[in-house]
């Protein structure tokens, strides 16, 4: 079930509906997740998915530095030394 909701939020999201989908996924997550589980796990859903969204960007930004890390340490020793 899990895929299907990915699979409906991801169509969704085709459409432009607000500026950069501003929330829209969120709310299509929210919605169609307490459909399949039931409107009693809704708090949990909710505190899940935005819990979920806020980690992503400092996740993202440690994994973009070790990224860049590696490959500044990959690039000076394939130089050359003069």
């Amino acid at each position: 079930m899990g895929l299907v909701v990915i699979a409906l939020v991801q169509g969704l999201t085709v459409f432009p509906i607000t500026a950069s989908d501003a929330g829209v996924t969120e709310i299509a997550y929210i919605g169609l997740l307490t459909a399949a589980a039931g409107s009693e796990f809704v708090n949990q859903i909710t505190a899940a998915i935005l819990v979920f969204r806020i980690l992503m960007i400092p996740v993202g930004l440690g994994t973009l530095c070790l990224w860049k890390l590696q490959l500044r340490t990959i690039t000076s020793a394939v130089r050359p030394r003069m």
